[in-house]
């Protein structure tokens, strides 16, 4: 697509298939796996009593991998997102809390994944399985020590 160029931001339209897969990575490690919020005032949801002031907890890890919402959820497969992502996709938080650097986070997912791309084929060191590290913030386990 790039022709071995360095992208720029006038690619990003045609970068299609990059962002397909970094939104495909993110529905299987958001990069927030719960999101907390509080009650402002009592409340029922289905058909649970929620006093005011009391935590509801959303696990955007869990609804990306909900079989109600997809097919094959432990699958990766980027097509999934070759149209608009059902409402089960939080991966930046949703409503009026949705992160704000969403779009620049996106944009630079791209940028960084096109290019790393044209000059590297990563996999795994034989030996050396990936491990994640349940934390607020999705990250391999060696980031916490």
């Amino acid at each position: 697509m790039l022709g071995g160029r360095v992208p720029i931001l006038g690619d990003l339209p045609r970068l299609v298939f990059t962002k397909m897969v970094i939104k495909e990575a993110m529905r299987l490690y958001p990069p927030i796996w719960i999101i907390e919020r509080r009650v402002l005032a009592n409340d029922v949801v289905g058909g649970f009593h929620l006093p005011s002031g009391s935590a509801v907890v959303i696990a955007p890890y869990a609804l990306h991998r909900h079989p109600a919402f997809w097919e094959r959820p432990e699958e990766f497969d980027p097509a999934r997102f070759a149209n608009r992502a059902p409402p089960a996709y939080i991966p930046f938080g949703a409503g009026p809390r949705f992160c704000i650097g969403s779009e620049f986070a996106m944009l630079e997912a791209q940028l960084i994944t096109a290019m790393v791309a044209q000059s590297f084929r990563l996999r795994l060191a034989p030996g050396h399985p990936w491990n994640r590290s349940p934390a607020l913030l999705s990250a391999p386990a060696t980031a916490y020590g």
